[in-house]
């Protein structure tokens, strides 16, 4: 939930805060009498009138940690997506950094993305591993077809050469996707099998059950050594790959 939409609920806010503060104050220990509950009332009523801007700030505090609470359950759905059998990956397998990226060929930001993810492959101390996530492909139909050639792709050991060709193109229909392999140097003939697969559709559907599960159904998301980061937040992919350098 954005702050934005948090905020268009103040009015029912206000009415939570000020019913739990009187709740809190006739809790006590201390019975209250119904004068001076009146009385607590009247003063929290007219301190948030006078004060409205605590409204804004305990709606900022609620937001902060609603998107804590929604990092720490998505991290601990990690482990699965990294067991899951023939992910792709780019860089060391013993890196000491680990970078999970969700992502769908027809996403603006996630084409923005990539030069800055290629460039983690190419640190020397990091690994990638990518997971088709064609969240848009109920508006696009070309989502799942390019998912599925990239995990073709990477049957021939040729994953980063499409994965790269595709983020940087539009209209990516079969033949488009096929020419941009083509030129990329794969066996197109062979892409086109492998595209329908068992092997490709049963990843991608295993793929997207987990991220449905885990509540991952934006692109792109990542995680940084198990740290989950919504959007191309680069600050902060920056500062959680930081952190992981400066920890070994």
């Amino acid at each position: 939930m954005t702050l934005g939409s948090l905020i268009k609920t103040s009015t029912a806010s206000a009415a939570l805060i000020f019913s739990a503060a009187c709740s809190q104050a006739a809790s006590e220990p201390t019975s209250v009498s119904s004068k001076d509950k009146a009385a607590i009332e009247k003063i929290v009523h007219a301190y948030i009138v006078e004060n409205p801007e605590v409204i804004i700030e305990a709606l900022q505090v609620l937001e902060e940690r609603q998107e804590i609470a929604s990092a720490e359950q998505k991290s601990a759905f990690l482990p699965a997506f990294l067991n899951l059998e023939n992910a792709p990956s780019l860089g060391p397998k013993d890196a000491p950094i680990t970078i999970v990226e969700f992502f769908d060929y027809n996403c603006g930001f996630c084409k923005s993305s990539k030069d800055w993810v290629l460039d983690q492959v190419d640190s020397g101390d990091i690994r990638v591993v990518f997971m088709e996530l064609p969240v848009l492909d109920s508006r696009t139909k070309t989502s799942a077809l390019a998912a599925r050639a990239s995990i073709a792709a990477h049957m021939q050991g040729k994953y980063r050469e499409l994965h790269s060709a595709m983020l940087g193109a539009s209209g990516l229909t079969k033949g488009r996707i096929l020419t941009l392999a083509k030129e990329a140097g794969l066996d197109t003939q062979q892409l086109a099998k492998d595209m329908e697969s068992a092997n490709a559709y049963r990843l991608l559907e295993d793929t997207m059950k987990l991220a449905e599960q885990a509540d991952i159904l934006a692109t792109p998301s990542f995680y940084v050594n198990g740290k989950f980061v919504s959007g191309a937040n680069f600050p902060l992919l920056n500062q959680h790959i930081a952190a992981a350098r400066g920890s070994k």
